[in-house]
């Protein structure tokens, strides 16, 4: 059994993988803002409000 085939599609499966990561560099001070705003408890808006109001298709059709 020939491995020739199996490099380009291990190479295919690795960039794949790869190339939906992401690095952000931010400074200690900065990254930990971030963090904190995370665990805070998010605040009703208008936008929001209208997003859960949206039927869905499923309730639709009943």
């Amino acid at each position: 059994m020939s491995t020739d085939n199996s490099i380009p599609v291990k190479h295919k499966i690795f960039i794949k993988a790869t190339e939906e990561q992401r690095v952000i560099i931010a400074a200690p001070e900065a990254y930990q803002k971030f963090l904190t705003r995370l665990e805070l408890a998010s605040e009703p808006n208008a936008a929001l409000r209208r997003t859960m109001q949206v039927h869905t298709l499923w309730d639709q059709e009943k």
